[in-house]
C-alpha cells in the first residue's frame, strides 16, 4: 500500500486496481474495471506518450497530467511494465501524485526553472558491459551518445565516446571495481563534448559476473532507478531506490481485532509482537538508523511507545488504513515532519495479520511554508508601517516648513527689531523640531540597514558620554542621573545601537520630567551576567496614562503632547532592541 495509483491493464482496459487507485481518482472500482484509462482519465495531448512508452518491456519515469473523477487535473509521474496474468501479457503501471511537490515549490519561486529541469532532462544512460564492451543498453545511453543502440551494443565504448584524457580513468575504475561516483567528458556521434558522472557496480547478468554502469548528465543531476532484471527485483529496487519510506511489519500469530474489549491490554501485546519484515533506506533515514539492521524488530523498539503511536494503530485496525502528518524526532539528529499512509495487512479470516507504510519526509515543505508565513507577515508589518510612515513623515515635515514659511511672511510685516528677532526665533524653533525629526527619521534607516557589529561595552562610559549629549535640553539642569552597574561579565553587543536605545531613553526622561516636582531625577540600573544584560531605568516625571501603556512602542505615536518630540523615540529603541535578540517593556502611572 503506496502513495502510488497502482493498475493492471491491457492494452490500456483495466483489469485490476489498488485501492489507492478509488482513493485518488474518484472512481469506484466498480465504475473502473474493464474500462480505458486512456479515454477515462488520460489528458488527450498525453495519450500518445502514455503509447509510446508502452511499447516498451519497462519504462522509466515520466510525467503526464491525468483527470479525476470530478473534473480537476493532477500532475502525476508514471513507470509500467509488461508481467503475465492468467497466461495472458498485461501491464502494471504505477502512478505518483507529484502535484504537491509542483506547488511547494512554486510557492518557493524555484518550480518554474526546476520543474523546467524535470520537463527537459535526459534520463540516465544505463549499461551492461564486459571490460568496456557493452552487452546490454538503454535507449538513454544512445540518446545521450546520438547513436542508434545497434551501433552501441556489441562496442568498446570507451574507444567510442571517451576522451582520451580520461581513458586511464576509466580503465583504473573498471580494474579497481570501483563503486564510488567519478566524472569524466565524453564525445557525442556529431561531435560534441558531454559531461558525465559514472557510477558502477558488478552484478550477476544471466549467470555472468559483469558490470552495470549509470552515466548521468551532470549539468541536470537527475537521478535514476538502476536498470531491474527480473520481475520481483524490479519490485524490491522501486521500493529501495523510492525517495519514500517504506516498511512492512508482521505478526507470528493473527489477531482479532474487532468486537475486542481488551484493545488496550492487546494494544500493549502487538507493540511486542508486530516485527519488522522490511524497511527501506529511506525508512532508515527518516529514523536517524543509518545502516543498522532492523529486520525483527518490535514496534515499540522503533517508534516512540507514546499515545500518538497507540492512537494511531488503533485507528488503523479499527478502520484498515489511516493517514497521518505528525512531527517526529529523527534519532541523534533533529525533529522532522512526515506524512505517512498505513495500511492493516489481513488474513484469508479478516484478522490483522500485519501492516505496511509509507512516510514521506515533508520537512522542506514545512519549512517552506513557515517561512512563506514568516514572509508575508513580516511584508504585511513592512507594507503598514511604510503606508504610516510615508504619511506621518510628509505631515511632519511639511508642519515645521510651513510654520517657519508663515512665520517668515509674518517677519516681512514687521517694522521693530524685536518683533522681527521674535519671528526669528519662532523660526529656529521650527528648523530644531524638523532637524530632530530628521536625525530620528536617520536613526531609523540607520537601525533597520545597519548589520549587528558587536564589541566591548562599558557602561559606565557610554552612559556618561550620552548623558553629556543631553545637557543642552532645557530640562537637563533639573534631571539628575544616577547609574548602578553590576557587571559580573564583559558584555559585546552592538555600541550604535545602544547609543540609540539610550539616547532615547535618557533624553525622554529629561523632556517628559515633572516641573512641580522639588527633585527630578533618572536611575539607571544595569545587571550583567555571562547570558544576560537587564537595562533598568527610573524616573519620577509626568508618567504615562495606563491606556497609552500598550502603544507607546509603535510608530509615530504620542501619549503627551505637553512636550515636543516624533513620536519615533520609543518605537527605535524597541526596533533597535529586538535586532539586538532582546526584549524592552514599560511600566507607569500618571505622575509618578
Amino acid at each position: 500500500h503506496t502513495f502510488e495509483i497502482i493498475f493492471i491493464h491491457d492494452r490500456g482496459i483495466i483489469i485490476d486496481i489498488n485501492p489507492a487507485f478509488e482513493r485518488r481518482t474518484g472512481y469506484t472500482r466498480e465504475e473502473i474495471i474493464g474500462k480505458d484509462a486512456l479515454e477515462l482519465f488520460i489528458i488527450p495531448e498525453y495519450k500518445n506518450v502514455i503509447l509510446n512508452a508502452m511499447q516498451n518491456e519497462v519504462t522509466l519515469p515520466y510525467e503526464v497530467v491525468v483527470q479525476l473523477k470530478d473534473g480537476s487535473l493532477m500532475n502525476v509521474e508514471i513507470e509500467s511494465r509488461k508481467i503475465i496474468v492468467e497466461g495472458r501479457e498485461a501491464r502494471i503501471t504505477g502512478i505518483r501524485d507529484i502535484s504537491l511537490q509542483k506547488k511547494t515549490e512554486l510557492a518557493l519561486k524555484e518550480s518554474e526553472e526546476r520543474y523546467k529541469r524535470l520537463s527537459d532532462i535526459t534520463l540516465d544512460a544505463i549499461f551492461i558491459h564486459k571490460q568496456g564492451i557493452v552487452i546490454d543498453a538503454n535507449q538513454s545511453l544512445a540518446n545521450m551518445l546520438g547513436y542508434n543502440l545497434d551501433e552501441i551494443i556489441g562496442q568498446n565504448i570507451i574507444q567510442m565516446a571517451v576522451l582520451p584524457e580520461y581513458t586511464q580513468s576509466v580503465i583504473d575504475a573498471l580494474k579497481n571495481e570501483q563503486t564510488t561516483p567519478y566524472e569524466i567528458q565524453v564525445r557525442r556521434k556529431n561531435g560534441t563534448l558531454l559531461f558525465v558522472e559514472l557510477e558502477a557496480r558488478m552484478v550477476d547478468y544471466h549467470g555472468e559476473w559483469l558490470r552495470v554502469t549509470i552515466a548521468r548528465d551532470i549539468s541536470l543531476r537527475k537521478e535514476t532507478e538502476k536498470k531491474l532484471q527480473e520481475n520481483e527485483q524490479e519490485l524490491d529496487s522501486f521500493f529501495s531506490q523510492s525517495q519514500d519510506g517504506f516498511f512492512i511489519m508482521r505478526m507470528d500469530e493473527a489477531v482479532d481485532w474487532s468486537g475486542r474489549n481488551d484493545k488496550e491490554d492487546l494494544m500493549e501485546k502487538i507493540g511486542d509482537s508486530l516485527k519488522l519484515v522490511k524497511m527501506n533506506q529511506a525508512m532508515k533515514i527518516q529514523l536517524g538508523l543509518g545502516m543498522i539492521n532492523m529486520t525483527g524488530k518490535s514496534l515499540r523498539s522503533i517508534f516512540p511507545w507514546n499515545e500518538f503511536i497507540k492512537t494511531l494503530m488503533n485507528t488503523l485496525f479499527n478502520a484498515g488504513t489511516v493517514s497521518f502528518e505528525t512531527s517526529e524526532f529523527r534519532h541523534g539528529k533533529s525533529t522532522i515532519w512526515i506524512e505517512g499512509n498505513y495500511l492493516a495487512l489481513l488474513d484469508t479470516n479478516g484478522f490483522i495479520r500485519g501492516c505496511c507504510g509509507v512516510r514521506r519526509d515533508i520537512t522542506e515543505r514545512k519549512l517552506a511554508d513557515e517561512a512563506i508565513r514568516i514572509h508575508n507577515e513580516e511584508l504585511r508589518k513592512t507594507n503598514q508601517e511604510l503606508d504610516n510612515f510615508v504619511y506621518r513623515v510628509s505631515h511632519d515635515l511639511k508642519a515645521p516648513i510651513s510654520s517657519a514659511k508663515g512665520l517668515v511672511n509674518i517677519a516681512r510685516l514687521e517694522t521693530t527689531r524685536e518683533n522681527i528677532w521674535q519671528c526669528l526665533a519662532l523660526i529656529e524653533t521650527s528648523m530644531n523640531k524638523l532637524d530632530t525629526f530628521i536625525m530620528d527619521i536617520l536613526d531609523y534607516s540607520r537601525n533597520t540597514r545597519m548589520a549587528v557589529e558587536p564589541a566591548l561595552i562599558t557602561f559606565d562610559e557610554l552612559i556618561d558620554e550620552v548623558a553629556g549629549n543631553t545637557k543642552y535640553i532645557q530640562e537637563a539642569r533639573k534631571v539628575s542621573i544616577s547609574k548602578n552597574i553590576i557587571n559580573e561579565s564583559e558584555f559585546y553587543s552592538d555600541k550604535r545601537r545602544l547609543v540609540f536605545i539610550l539616547n532615547n531613553i535618557i533624553s525622554n526622561a529629561i523632556r517628559f520630567s515633572d516641573n512641580l516636582k522639588a527633585e527630578s531625577y533618572l536611575k539607571i540600573d544595569i545587571q550583567i551576567n555571562a547570558s544576560t544584560a537587564i537595562l533598568s531605568f527610573e524616573d519620577n516625571g509626568i508618567g504615562i496614562h495606563p491606556e497609552h501603556l500598550n502603544r507607546v512602542f509603535e510608530m509615530f505615536y504620542r501619549a503627551s503632547e505637553s512636550r515636543a518630540g516624533s513620536g519615533l523615540g520609543l518605537y527605535i529603541v524597541k526596533e533597535a532592541v529586538e535586532k539586538l535578540s532582546g526584549a524592552v517593556s514599560v511600566k507607569s502611572q500618571p505622575g509618578k
